[in-house]
């Protein structure tokens, strides 16, 4: 604990800061454009409110939970084309 307070600290004295955005999205299991149109959107308006990172609850592309669909072959691809 000593050593993370200390480069904190650190930090402090350098002026170095990170502004987190901590997004809270209902996903829609297997709506990849949805859920990526609202990734965008969530990420746009964090950057207006100055952050420098946004975070997402897991499988917020997919859905959560997608359970058996992780199985479909088409599910996994359309995921895949989704994130590029």
């Amino acid at each position: 604990m000593a050593r993370t307070t200390k480069k904190v600290s650190k930090a402090k004295k350098s002026g170095i800061s990170l502004r987190l955005a901590l997004a809270q999205v209902n996903a829609l299991v297997g709506g990849f454009k949805t859920n990526a149109e609202k990734v965008k959107s969530v990420c746009t308006q964090a950057r207006t409110m100055g952050a420098d990172v946004v975070l997402f609850p897991e499988l917020m592309v997919t859905g959560y939970p997608p359970e058996d669909l992780l199985l479909k072959k088409s599910f996994i691809e359309d995921c895949q084309k989704t994130l590029k």
